[in-house]
Parts: structure tokens; sequence; C-alpha cells
């Protein structure tokens, strides 16, 4: 069987913005093959591990399509919320507490704990302390495990 030669025609894009979208495409000779659409930033998050810190509000929101990884520093009883999760996506969330330490964090609904978490977790109280939590969707539920008081 012959080998067939693709050939890359250039990307196409929109102005550079987080908004824009990337569309490359392969031709065989016979048939025209596109990749997904993205955004940019789902490109500059495939290429990146690092930790994006989320703000800290009453309802911090962690979006899966700016970093799968992600940090913040509660100040007060919060509720998190995920957007953009895929059946599939994994992710991992540190949680500090601030100066004063001893807040909660209530995980979004559809969430389940391992060990019969009933989908509530206990952070570490004390000021200052770091708990690592990590969760997989199935698509319908968050699954979570996590260790608490890294310090």
């Amino acid at each position: 069987m012959a080998s067939k030669k693709f050939t890359e025609l250039p990307a196409v894009t929109t102005d550079p913005n987080e908004d824009s979208v990337i569309a490359v495409s392969v031709f065989d000779g016979v048939t025209t093959y596109t990749s997904e659409k993205l955004t940019l930033k789902q490109v500059n998050k495939a290429s990146s591990n690092a930790f994006a810190t989320l703000t800290d509000s009453a309802t911090v929101t962690w979006d899966m399509d700016v970093s799968d990884n992600a940090e913040v520093t509660i100040t007060a009883d919060r509720t998190l919320a995920i957007s953009n999760a895929k059946e599939g996506h994994v992710g991992i969330l540190k949680v500090i507490q601030d100066g004063t330490g001893g807040w909660a964090l209530t995980l979004p609904a559809n969430s389940k704990v391992s060990g019969g978490g009933a989908g509530a977790i206990t952070l570490s109280s004390p000021a200052n302390s770091e708990d690592v939590l990590s969760y997989i969707y199935d698509g319908t539920d968050y699954l979570w495990t996590y260790g608490r008081n890294y310090n």
C-alpha cells in the first residue's frame, strides 16, 4: 500500500485575542481533513500545566478551558463552580486558607467524594493551611479525592 503524502495548509486565525479561533487542515490529494476548532485559550492551556490563580469571591469559578490546574486562597466560606468540563476531564485544585482560616468550600452540584463523602469535603482549618483536591468528570458527576493540610 502506497503511503499518502499530507500537505499542511496554513492555519486560519482571526484576530489574536483570547476568543480567536484556529483551524488547521491537511490535504492528502483527494480529501481535506480539518481539525477541531480551538480558541487560543484552549491552545495555550494545552501547552502549560501551570496553576492558574482563581479569583476569590462568593462563587469561585474554575474555567477548564483556561487551566486544568488551579489554586485559590479563600477568605470566607465559598462555593466552587466549574465551567467547560467535558467527559473524561481531570483537574487539580489547591485551596489555601487565608491568615484567619476555618473557611469551607462547597463543591459543585453532582459532586461525589471518595470514602462516601456525599459530595462534601472538610478543609483543613488552620490559618494558611493548604489542601489539594482532584477530580475526574464522567460526563455527569465530578468524582473527587483530596488530601488535607500540606503544611
